[in-house]
């Protein structure tokens, strides 16, 4: 009778301790869960870059941990901004540049709704660029914005009293009339980040607008692309490729700026202008990254959810505060604007 109870106790244990280990493995491979369809084939990485940029670290932290990873093998950028500070726009840029450079991993961009001014800057760095035949994009160019205050401080009798270190110090207040020097000065400063934005999308695209200006030049306005396919533009010939391989900088440079002046376009017009490659939605686009890193069939989208706490919640409530005081000091913007 002992014996048997000793055998029932130790069974009883080794039942448990299987138990124990079905459980322990059944949590680890759910911890794991979006690995699993990727093991021995790879994934295509989303990281999504939305709302009005002025900080894009997190974006820039999720890009490295993507190069760095042996799962993700190709990378899609959702692009839904309206743009943002220049700064940042520019920080991400050169992060999408040199992670291209440094890893064989493709990146291709996705553009939402919105991808336009700071959010095309972003989205030139990459392999390719994809958009809705409906997107809003384009407004290439640099936006300054101050609020004119002076007939408000006025009615109610508040005034500001300024002592600074040189006369264009508080250029931009909207306690007063700029200027014609702070307008120069200004002017000169929106110039050169313009001019910064054009160089940056000729970095990424110089030879898809040379294409662009041919099809425009060479074969009339009317034949830039065909429009019953989204992936065929219309074929230039050996003489014209070649040509194009060869246009100079300046002339590329002087198309671009021709249709940079802050005109807002559709994602089909942007095509049409060499500013897109393809037409097509966020699936399109993970398909060719996948194509491009050499994956085979439809592949396995890695994306990592986003929590939101109380303090983003807090943020949303304030930002059209916080963008107020934003604007009440200097700053240039690659934004989108209806102001």
């Amino acid at each position: 009778m002992k014996k048997r109870t000793t055998s029932f106790i130790f069974g009883l244990f080794i039942l448990m301790f299987i138990f124990f280990i079905l459980i322990t493995v059944i949590a680890g491979l759910y911890a794991f869960r979006e690995r699993l369809p990727v093991v021995g084939k790879g994934a295509v990485a989303i990281v999504k870059v939305e709302g009005v940029l002025t900080d894009t670290s997190r974006e820039i932290a999720l890009l490295h941990k993507y190069a760095e990873s042996p799962i993700a093998r190709a990378i899609v950028l959702r692009v839904e901004t309206p743009g943002g500070a220049v700064g940042c726009s520019q920080e991400l840029n050169r992060e999408i540049a040199k992670l291209r450079k440094r890893s064989s991993k493709p990146i291709v961009a996705s553009m939402g709704n919105v991808a336009a001014s700071g959010g095309y800057y972003i989205a030139c760095a990459a392999n390719e660029i994809y958009a809705n035949p409906g997107t809003v994009t384009g407004s290439i160019g640099v936006l300054f914005q101050t609020y004119d205050l002076q007939g408000i401080s006025k009615k109610i009798g508040f005034g500001v009293n300024t002592i600074k270190s040189g006369k264009l110090k508080d250029t931009g207040s909207s306690f007063r009339e700029m200027t014609p020097e702070e307008r120069e000065v200004l002017q000169a400063t929106i110039d050169d980040t313009y001019d910064q934005f054009l160089e940056a999308v000729l970095e990424g695209r110089r030879t898809e607008l040379a294409r662009a200006y041919l099809r425009r030049t060479v074969q009339g306005t009317t034949a830039t692309r065909t429009t019953d396919s989204a992936t065929s533009p219309t074929a230039l010939s050996p003489e014209e490729e070649a040509k194009a391989g060869q246009l100079p900088r300046e002339v590329v440079k002087n198309y671009l700026r021709s249709i940079a002046d802050g005109r807002v376009l559709s994602g089909r017009q942007a095509w049409e202008l060499g500013l897109v490659d393809r037409l097509g939605d966020l699936h399109d686009a993970a398909d060719r990254a996948a194509q491009l890193a050499g994956l085979r069939g439809k592949p396995y989208l890695l994306q990592e959810k986003r929590r939101v706490t109380f303090w983003d919640l807090l943020e949303n409530r304030t930002n059209v505060v916080s963008r107020l005081v934003e604007r009440l000091g200097v700053a240039l913007e690659y934004r989108l604007s209806f102001d």
